[in-house]
C-alpha cells in the first residue's frame, strides 16, 4: 500500500516503478516454489 502523503509527480512515478518491479519479483519467487 502507497502512502497518501505522497506527491504526484517523479517520486510518486519512482514508487509505482518500484513497486512493480517488488510485484514482478514476488511473483518469480511464488513460480519458483
Amino acid at each position: 500500500m502507497l502512502p497518501a502523503s505522497l506527491p504526484s509527480g517523479a517520486s510518486s512515478r519512482a514508487s509505482l516503478r518500484a513497486w512493480k518491479t517488488a510485484t514482478v519479483s514476488f511473483r518469480r519467487r511464488g513460480k519458483e516454489l
